[in-house]
């Protein structure tokens, strides 16, 4: 009894009174406890579906989706492990779909897999007719956890989402698309997708389609053509606060971002970070029109293009007019994006293309226009308060290993590029950084190596080129490259400062003096 030696009928009948006490105490509060979790859990349901193997499951996903409209709380659907195939899945808001150990086979070529509630009802009758617009209340809070989502080789995106916000992906894993997005938002807001698998791209991986697996779409009147399907898409909700992390996309056209923009109308509170892009014919994150954004911590091989951060479209094919804010820009905008500690190494014939564009691993790039030029007006659209800070770049390929092009202000520090260079790629020569038609940006502390041989004999350290004026050259270290270590083509006043130049097959620093603000403290050897 408790270690508790007792005497006489007296100490028993205390001991046992304690006892009942006791129990009874701990009854209450584990009934109080009780109560307490279903007062918890009372808004919450958890609905298992009952399916077979091989069974299309649309209709039973789908009814039980429409009637979780009415229910309290949250509602987590749960597929049992299998594989099913499926027509159009649908959900609402307050939802969770977990789908442990389950693949989902797309078996009608004509539609997405998943959209957000019915198109009739939900979008095109909604507020009698008009549509929906910002970030609807409707369509908020669903995630999705674990499963397979195969979408069989269609020309249809895997899931495609509009006016929504709060949404989480979590392992799942988003496969075989043919010229078409394996995830596409547009006017989205508040996602997180963390540990997803992208892989499997059909179709022709050289024509000039832009097929990002995860693509940030604008939500434009001018631009409807992008984003079909939700109504109302011409409000220019843009898409904000993303995270992208511990996601491997492997074997695809393009990885992540955006090649559509509205003047003035940003994408914003962007973090991708700890991914892993390999196989990728074109780019692996392309930042098209962002601000307060940051690209860190991914690696990045045989990708025909790593990084870009942009403030205009290098066609002017896909960056339209504003119809609801202004479509001028006097300055550049501080973008106040960064990119760092990535790992890249870039490549020709990804998936046996090229890239049909130019080949970079970090490019920066924006333009001022002194009249509209295509789709895109006026203004001085270049790219300022953009950092580019500790990546290593390989280039394998003839291109800019970090290329300014139309910025101002930009700082590029702490980087290592080295030009191994295997082919010729888009351009004539390769170099390691390069600048063109940019204004006051500081090149410092970099470290650039490059080859001698084959493609690389004309490799340029760190080029200053085409009307770059005020850009600052310090600190940095070229070794090696197959031409100059420095060459300034284009520039004025620009300064030259602590560099250090080794064993170049060209000139160590090739410039004349009415193109130099400062020349100073640089040392040239071999």
């Amino acid at each position: 009894m408790d270690g508790t030696t007792w005497e006489g009928r007296k100490g028993v009948i205390v001991m046992i009174e304690m006892r009942k006490t006791r129990n009874i105490l701990l009854g209450l509060l584990l009934a109080a406890l009780a109560a307490v979790l279903m007062t918890f859990a009372a808004g919450a349901q958890t609905v298992t579906l009952q399916v077979s193997p091989g069974e299309n499951i649309s209709k039973a996903f789908n009814k039980v989706s429409k009637e979780s409209r009415s229910w309290p709380g949250m509602t987590t659907i749960v597929i049992p492990p299998g594989n099913y195939v499926v027509d159009q899945l649908r959900v609402w808001g307050n939802t969770t779909v977990s789908m442990q150990g389950v693949t989902l086979t797309n078996q009608d070529g004509a539609h997405s897999m998943l959209r957000l509630g019915a198109k009739e009802a939900d979008w095109d009758e909604y507020n009698g007719g008009a549509g929906r617009s910002g970030y609807s209340p409707d369509f908020s809070d669903i995630s999705f956890i674990g499963g397979t989502w195969d979408n069989n080789g269609f020309s249809t995106s895997i899931m495609q989402m509009g006016h929504a916000q709060n949404l989480s992906f979590d392992g799942v894993t988003f496969q075989n698309v043919n010229t078409a997005h394996h995830l596409e938002f547009g006017g989205c807001q508040n996602i997180r997708i963390i540990n997803c698998t992208f892989t499997g791209y059909s179709g022709n991986f050289g024509d000039a389609y832009n097929g990002e697996a995860i693509q940030f779409e604008v939500l434009s009147g001018t631009a409807g053509k992008h984003f079909s399907g939700y109504h109302s898409v011409t409000d220019e909700t843009p898409c904000k606060n993303v995270e992208i992390s511990g996601c491997t996309f492997d074997t695809l056209k393009r990885g992540v971002g955006s090649h559509t923009a509205i003047a003035n109308s940003y994408f914003s509170g962007f973090r991708i970070h700890d991914n892993t892009f390999r196989n990728i014919t074109g780019y692996a994150v392309s930042m098209l029109n962002y601000t307060d954004s940051s690209v860190y911590h991914n690696t990045i091989t045989a990708c025909g293009s790593g990084i870009m951060c942009a403030a205009s479209d290098r066609s002017h094919a896909n960056f339209y007019e504003s119809r609801l804010t202004s479509n001028t820009r006097p300055a550049p905008m501080n973008l106040n994006c960064r990119i760092y500690d990535n790992v890249l190494s870039i490549d020709a014939g990804a998936n046996g293309s090229n890239y049909n564009n130019l080949n970079y691993g970090i490019y920066v790039f924006g333009e001022k226009l002194k009249r509209k030029t295509g789709t895109m007006p006026a203004g001085d659209w270049r790219v300022s308060g953009v950092t580019v800070s500790g990546n290593k770049v390989t280039m394998n390929v003839a291109g800019g290993g970090i290329w300014l092009r139309g910025t101002k202000g930009v700082t590029v520090s702490g980087n290592t590029v080295t030009c191994s260079l295997q082919s010729k790629g888009k351009v004539s020569f390769g170099s390691g950084i390069r600048t063109e038609f940019s204004e006051n940006d500081k090149i410092v502390g970099n470290k650039v190596q490059n080859q001698k041989s084959g493609p690389g004999k004309k490799a340029v350290g760190i080029l200053i080129n085409e009307k770059t004026q005020g850009v600052k050259i310090e600190r940095n270290r070229i070794e090696n490259t197959g031409s100059d270590g420095i060459r300034v083509t284009g520039g004025k006043n620009v300064t030259l400062r602590k560099n250090t130049v080794k064993g170049c097959g060209g000139s160590g620093i090739k410039a004349s003096k009415s193109q130099l603000k400062t020349d100073s403290g640089n040392k040239i050897s071999k």
